[in-house]
Protein backbone atom coordinates (compact mmCIF):
# COMPACT_ATOMS: atom_id res chain seq x y z
CA UNK A 1 0.00 0.00 0.00
CA UNK A 2 2.90 2.60 0.72
CA UNK A 3 4.54 1.62 -2.34
CA UNK A 4 1.32 2.34 -4.45
CA UNK A 5 0.31 5.79 -2.45
CA UNK A 6 4.13 6.92 -2.83
CA UNK A 7 4.25 5.95 -6.90
CA UNK A 8 1.18 7.27 -7.31
CA UNK A 9 2.56 11.36 -5.78
CA UNK A 10 5.41 10.76 -7.48
CA UNK A 11 3.38 10.33 -10.93
CA UNK A 12 1.41 13.01 -10.22
CA UNK A 13 4.53 15.37 -9.58
CA UNK A 14 5.77 14.42 -13.10
CA UNK A 15 1.91 14.95 -14.23
CA UNK A 16 0.52 11.87 -14.99
CA UNK A 17 -2.75 12.28 -14.16
CA UNK A 18 -5.06 9.37 -14.26
CA UNK A 19 -1.57 6.87 -13.92
CA UNK A 20 -0.86 4.06 -11.65
CA UNK A 21 1.93 1.61 -12.11
CA UNK A 22 0.57 -1.99 -11.76
CA UNK A 23 3.97 -3.85 -11.10
CA UNK A 24 6.99 -3.60 -10.27
CA UNK A 25 10.02 -5.85 -10.47
CA UNK A 26 13.52 -5.82 -8.24
CA UNK A 27 16.21 -7.97 -8.51
CA UNK A 28 17.33 -8.36 -4.97
CA UNK A 29 20.42 -10.62 -4.81
CA UNK A 30 20.08 -13.22 -7.42
CA UNK A 31 16.62 -13.60 -7.20
CA UNK A 32 13.92 -11.66 -8.61
CA UNK A 33 11.12 -10.24 -6.81
CA UNK A 34 7.70 -9.04 -8.75
CA UNK A 35 5.32 -6.97 -6.86
CA UNK A 36 1.89 -7.04 -7.95
CA UNK A 37 0.25 -4.06 -7.68
CA UNK A 38 -3.42 -4.12 -9.98
CA UNK A 39 -6.84 -4.23 -8.74
CA UNK A 40 -7.37 -8.00 -8.42
CA UNK A 41 -10.11 -9.14 -10.93
CA UNK A 42 -11.15 -12.48 -10.29
CA UNK A 43 -12.76 -13.15 -13.77
CA UNK A 44 -9.18 -12.29 -15.35
CA UNK A 45 -7.32 -14.08 -12.95
CA UNK A 46 -9.18 -17.49 -13.03
CA UNK A 47 -9.42 -17.01 -17.31
CA UNK A 48 -5.70 -16.93 -17.14
CA UNK A 49 -5.15 -19.74 -15.15
CA UNK A 50 -7.54 -21.77 -16.79
CA UNK A 51 -5.38 -20.84 -19.76
CA UNK A 52 -2.08 -22.11 -18.11
CA UNK A 53 -3.76 -25.53 -16.83
CA UNK A 54 -4.37 -25.78 -20.12
CA UNK A 55 -1.04 -25.37 -21.73
CA UNK A 56 0.67 -27.55 -19.39
CA UNK A 57 -2.01 -29.96 -19.75
CA UNK A 58 -1.51 -30.00 -23.62
CA UNK A 59 2.35 -29.29 -23.39
CA UNK A 60 3.17 -32.17 -20.80
CA UNK A 61 4.64 -29.83 -18.06
CA UNK A 62 5.09 -31.42 -14.62
CA UNK A 63 4.54 -29.77 -11.33
CA UNK A 64 8.23 -29.08 -10.89
CA UNK A 65 8.75 -27.93 -14.32
CA UNK A 66 6.40 -25.40 -14.24
CA UNK A 67 7.80 -24.23 -10.76
CA UNK A 68 11.24 -23.89 -12.47
CA UNK A 69 8.88 -21.76 -14.95
CA UNK A 70 7.62 -19.25 -12.75
CA UNK A 71 10.93 -19.35 -10.60
CA UNK A 72 12.40 -17.89 -13.75
CA UNK A 73 9.62 -15.45 -14.78
CA UNK A 74 7.93 -14.21 -11.83
CA UNK A 75 5.16 -12.27 -13.59
CA UNK A 76 4.00 -16.01 -14.40
CA UNK A 77 1.40 -17.83 -11.59
CA UNK A 78 2.77 -19.02 -8.82
CA UNK A 79 2.65 -22.99 -9.01
CA UNK A 80 0.37 -23.50 -5.65
CA UNK A 81 -2.34 -20.91 -7.66
CA UNK A 82 -2.04 -23.15 -10.52
CA UNK A 83 -2.28 -26.76 -8.49
CA UNK A 84 -5.15 -24.99 -6.39
CA UNK A 85 -7.26 -23.91 -9.94
CA UNK A 86 -6.79 -27.36 -11.19
CA UNK A 87 -8.06 -29.31 -8.04
CA UNK A 88 -11.01 -27.18 -8.43
CA UNK A 89 -11.22 -27.78 -12.14
CA UNK A 90 -11.33 -31.47 -11.43
CA UNK A 91 -13.46 -31.36 -8.63
CA UNK A 92 -16.28 -29.66 -10.52
CA UNK A 93 -15.46 -32.18 -13.40
CA UNK A 94 -16.46 -35.25 -10.79
CA UNK A 95 -19.49 -33.48 -10.35
CA UNK A 96 -20.95 -33.30 -14.12
CA UNK A 97 -18.82 -36.44 -15.90
CA UNK A 98 -17.93 -39.07 -12.63
CA UNK A 99 -15.51 -40.73 -12.63
CA UNK A 100 -17.09 -44.63 -11.44
CA UNK A 101 -15.22 -47.85 -9.97
CA UNK A 102 -15.35 -51.51 -10.58
CA UNK A 103 -13.87 -54.49 -10.28
CA UNK A 104 -13.83 -57.36 -12.69
CA UNK A 105 -13.75 -60.81 -11.51
CA UNK A 106 -10.60 -62.98 -12.41
CA UNK A 107 -11.48 -66.49 -11.46
CA UNK A 108 -10.69 -68.43 -14.99
CA UNK A 109 -8.37 -66.28 -16.20
CA UNK A 110 -5.32 -68.37 -15.02
CA UNK A 111 -6.87 -71.21 -16.52
CA UNK A 112 -7.22 -69.35 -19.63
CA UNK A 113 -4.00 -67.92 -19.61
CA UNK A 114 -2.25 -71.28 -19.28
CA UNK A 115 -3.77 -73.32 -21.88
CA UNK A 116 -3.33 -70.10 -24.69
CA UNK A 117 0.43 -70.51 -23.40
CA UNK A 118 0.23 -74.17 -24.48
CA UNK A 119 -0.33 -73.37 -28.02
CA UNK A 120 2.15 -73.83 -30.19
CA UNK A 121 0.93 -71.98 -32.88
CA UNK A 122 0.10 -68.84 -30.82
CA UNK A 123 2.36 -66.45 -30.84
CA UNK A 124 1.09 -63.49 -29.40
CA UNK A 125 1.36 -64.86 -26.21
CA UNK A 126 3.85 -63.57 -23.35
CA UNK A 127 5.49 -66.57 -21.96
CA UNK A 128 5.75 -63.70 -18.67
CA UNK A 129 2.56 -62.46 -18.64
CA UNK A 130 0.54 -64.33 -15.70
CA UNK A 131 -2.68 -63.55 -13.99
CA UNK A 132 -3.51 -65.08 -10.40
CA UNK A 133 -6.90 -64.77 -8.81
CA UNK A 134 -5.58 -62.43 -6.15
CA UNK A 135 -5.09 -59.82 -9.27
CA UNK A 136 -9.01 -59.32 -9.96
CA UNK A 137 -9.20 -56.34 -11.76
CA UNK A 138 -9.94 -53.03 -10.95
CA UNK A 139 -10.99 -50.11 -13.72
CA UNK A 140 -12.41 -46.48 -13.62
CA UNK A 141 -15.04 -45.05 -16.09
CA UNK A 142 -16.76 -42.21 -17.25
CA UNK A 143 -20.76 -43.05 -18.39
CA UNK A 144 -21.20 -42.24 -22.29
CA UNK A 145 -24.16 -40.93 -21.17
CA UNK A 146 -22.61 -38.05 -19.01
CA UNK A 147 -19.74 -37.23 -21.70
CA UNK A 148 -22.92 -37.15 -24.30
CA UNK A 149 -24.85 -34.91 -21.90
CA UNK A 150 -21.78 -32.50 -21.39
CA UNK A 151 -20.34 -32.65 -25.24
CA UNK A 152 -23.63 -32.61 -27.10
CA UNK A 153 -24.43 -28.32 -26.49
CA UNK A 154 -20.78 -27.79 -26.93
CA UNK A 155 -20.76 -29.34 -30.11
CA UNK A 156 -23.96 -27.62 -31.13
CA UNK A 157 -22.80 -24.41 -30.56
CA UNK A 158 -19.53 -24.95 -32.31
CA UNK A 159 -22.18 -25.86 -34.99
CA UNK A 160 -20.22 -29.55 -35.35
CA UNK A 161 -23.80 -30.78 -34.59
CA UNK A 162 -27.21 -29.65 -36.49
CA UNK A 163 -30.98 -30.66 -35.54
CA UNK A 164 -31.40 -33.55 -37.57
CA UNK A 165 -27.57 -35.03 -37.61
CA UNK A 166 -27.07 -38.47 -37.03
CA UNK A 167 -24.10 -38.99 -34.18
CA UNK A 168 -21.32 -40.39 -35.30
CA UNK A 169 -19.65 -42.09 -32.40
CA UNK A 170 -16.02 -44.53 -32.75
CA UNK A 171 -14.95 -46.30 -30.31
CA UNK A 172 -11.20 -47.32 -29.97
CA UNK A 173 -8.89 -48.08 -26.81
CA UNK A 174 -5.02 -49.06 -26.77
CA UNK A 175 -3.73 -52.32 -24.54
CA UNK A 176 -0.35 -53.34 -23.40
CA UNK A 177 1.80 -55.22 -20.48
CA UNK A 178 2.37 -52.69 -17.40
CA UNK A 179 4.34 -55.27 -15.76
CA UNK A 180 4.79 -59.32 -16.39
CA UNK A 181 1.62 -59.41 -14.28
CA UNK A 182 -0.71 -56.31 -15.18
CA UNK A 183 -2.61 -55.09 -18.23
CA UNK A 184 -3.84 -51.98 -18.72
CA UNK A 185 -6.56 -50.59 -21.43
CA UNK A 186 -7.91 -47.46 -21.65
CA UNK A 187 -11.32 -47.17 -24.26
CA UNK A 188 -11.75 -43.50 -25.87
CA UNK A 189 -14.83 -42.42 -27.68
CA UNK A 190 -14.61 -39.56 -30.47
CA UNK A 191 -17.29 -37.97 -32.92
CA UNK A 192 -16.40 -38.68 -36.89
CA UNK A 193 -18.78 -35.71 -37.05
CA UNK A 194 -15.86 -33.85 -36.49
CA UNK A 195 -13.66 -34.82 -39.73
CA UNK A 196 -10.24 -34.81 -40.00
CA UNK A 197 -10.59 -33.43 -35.96
CA UNK A 198 -10.42 -36.34 -34.33
CA UNK A 199 -6.94 -37.17 -35.38
CA UNK A 200 -6.28 -34.79 -32.47
CA UNK A 201 -5.35 -36.19 -28.96
CA UNK A 202 -7.83 -34.05 -27.23
CA UNK A 203 -10.57 -34.98 -29.37
CA UNK A 204 -10.32 -38.59 -28.00
CA UNK A 205 -13.27 -38.82 -24.47
CA UNK A 206 -12.30 -41.19 -22.33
Amino acid sequence: KDIEKESKIILKQQNFDNTKIRYIELEIGDEIVGIDLSEVNLDFTRVRQDAVVCACDEALISRDGYRHLAAISPNLEREYQISNRRNEISKYMETIIPIYNCKIELDNIQNNSNNSSNSSNNNSVNPNFSLTNDQNGFCSYRSIKDLLNTLIPIWKKKSILNIGDNIKLKFGGDGHIVTNKYSHVMFTMCLLNEGDEVLKPEKQYW
